[in-house]
């Protein structure tokens, strides 16, 4: 026993007992090493860490590396006491880098044709790919923490699929652009399958999720097989991308929406306003070679006004997202 106040003793518990499950997750590979030495006739009995242990049941132990497949738990509830910290994973900065590549690589395209056609076909590429990267990074990552290997796996594709769309956003590449939206949305259908059936709470977002994402498929299926009618298609796929948050506050009324963790959205929308400045400031700043060999020395004013500009561009930036932050209570997201 421990130093105790009076009337509340304190003491010092033995540590438990190790259980059959807690030897479970022990690895496999001790057993394996020892095992030489026993030399029992059954190889189950040789080696019965491997035939019982969930590690050779496609499950990882914490020692050894994270699980194949795993069940997805939400950030908080309506019900939570306070807001969870949630650290940005490495998967969403990789899709915000992707971000940042279609956003220069739209940016050129849009200066390439500035006509009215051009402008137009900026706006829809530019809102399909920003939409179905909002679909994990906002609508996901922001209510679902899950780590396993499959759900890695499905986001590699995912991501894969979004860098194909980034390389083709155009009028020209309409139909393989569109084929690897309809990849990258069937992927993230993929994703909320298994919290359909695991999390019962979950149950209306996901559907209201699945069933938005679905009901684009149809007019990306039109712009693959009918390129003629590309420009109806992405327009209805723009409306109904930007309407998902008008229909979901219908029907997903009371408690059926499922609460976004700010905290994590906050950082992570950090994050990216912080990769898109850098890419802006080097890209501003190493294009002078190529600027001074095109207008010539004579006309390097020029150059640094648009230097100059840039910069305060950036700097306003930084003083609204970072220094202009509202608190949780009246945060948009509450």
């Amino acid at each position: 026993t421990r130093g105790t106040a009076a009337g509340d003793p304190t003491t010092h518990q033995p540590p438990p007992a190790t259980s059959h499950t807690q030897r479970e997750k022990t690895p496999v590979w001790g057993t394996l090493l020892a095992c030489p030495y026993l030399c029992p006739r059954s190889p189950r009995a040789l080696y019965p860490s491997l035939f019982y242990s969930r590690a050779f049941r496609f499950s990882m132990s914490s020692s050894i590396g994270r699980r194949l497949f795993g069940k997805a738990t939400l950030w908080q509830d309506w019900d939570s006491p306070s807001q969870p910290e949630g650290a940005t994973r490495y998967w969403e900065l990789f899709t915000d880098l992707l971000m940042v590549a279609a956003a220069s690589s739209l940016a050129d395209n849009l200066k390439d044709d500035t006509s009215i056609s051009g402008f137009v076909e900026f706006i829809l590429s530019y809102s399909v790919i920003t939409n179905g990267w909002l679909l994990y990074t906002h609508h996901y990552t922001a209510r679902f923490v899950e780590g396993s290997l499959a759900h890695s796996f499905i986001l590699l594709i995912f991501c894969l699929a979004m860098a194909v769309s980034i390389v083709n956003a155009g009028y020209d590449t309409a139909q393989y652009f569109s084929l690897a939206v309809v990849v990258q949305r069937v992927s993230f259908l993929a994703m909320l399958f298994p919290i359909y059936f695991d999390m019962p709470r979950a149950r209306w977002h996901v559907s209201w999720l699945g069933a938005t994402v679905v009901a684009t498929l149809p007019f990306f299926a039109v712009a693959i097989f009918r390129p003629n009618f590309t420009l109806l298609a992405w327009t209805c796929v723009a409306v109904i991308d930007w309407s998902l948050e008008f229909i979901g506050t219908t029907v997903l009324r009371g408690n059926r929406l499922l609460p976004a963790n700010i905290e994590h959205s906050k950082d992570r929308l950090g994050i990216l306003v912080m990769v898109m400045l850098g890419e802006t400031v080097i890209s501003s700043t190493i294009s002078y070679r190529e600027e001074v060999s095109k207008v010539g020395l004579e006309k390097q004013g020029q150059y640094y006004s648009e230097l100059t500009l840039a910069f305060i561009l950036i700097f306003m930036f930084c003083l609204l997202f970072f220094n202009m932050q509202p608190p949780i209570e009246h945060h948009a997201c509450e």
